[in-house]
């Protein structure tokens, strides 16, 4: 009895991995045609729009997105708690599809009726509508977080985020890249430093 249990816990392990290959498959091959039908469409107009999306990705996190961690952190936070907050309100706002006030509130560590509240809604507004135009152009896009902690940041496609040294290894993703049909619009920002483990 037991062996047949153990049996059919692997069958269901196999079935879980096919199906899960099945889709990555099916996404690959989305992917494939999303820049194949990129590559036969007109790339002047979309490649403008691209480039102002991506100066304006720019501004919102350096500009917008820094100031509303600046606002919401507590008195005396240090520099590398503050860079971990702007991750977190990244990661709500082009990380997924459709951020939330609530998601970038939770972010910096304040309740879903802060003050802040407005402030947060603008953020999520200016994500979506980038995102929107994005996806307007027909090319595939993507804002992309892959880091690997520990690894030296790789300058086609990485860079520190001032102050940080861009010669220590890769902590976590302050901003993520910017990439049109596989090509950096803006680069990815980092944390680097070295990691202390207790």
């Amino acid at each position: 009895m037991q062996r047949l249990t153990i049996l059919e816990r692997d069958h269901n392990d196999l079935r879980r991995r096919y199906a899960e290959q099945q889709l990555r498959l099916v996404q690959m091959e989305n992917r494939l045609d999303a820049l194949l039908a990129a590559r036969s469409a007109p790339q002047g107009t979309h490649r403008n729009e691209h480039l102002d999306i991506a100066r304006q990705y720019s501004v919102c996190v350096e500009q917008r997105v820094q100031s509303f961690v600046r606002t919401a952190e507590s008195l005396g936070q240090r520099s590398d708690a503050r860079l971990r907050s702007i991750g977190r309100v990244c990661a709500v706002l082009f990380g997924v599809e459709s951020p939330t006030v609530g998601a970038v509130l939770t972010a910096v560590g304040r309740a879903r009726l802060d003050p802040l509240a407005d402030s947060a809604a603008q953020l999520c507004d200016r994500a979506s509508d980038l995102r929107r135009r994005a996806q307007g152009t027909g090319i595939p896009f993507s804002w992309d977080f892959e880091l690997v902690p520990g690894d030296l940041l790789d300058p086609a496609w990485q860079e520190a985020w001032p102050p940080c040294d861009p010669d220590l290894p890769a902590l976590s993703v302050v901003a993520p890249a910017y990439l049109v049909a596989e090509q950096v619009y803006t680069k990815q920002r980092v944390q680097t430093g070295i990691a202390i483990t207790v």
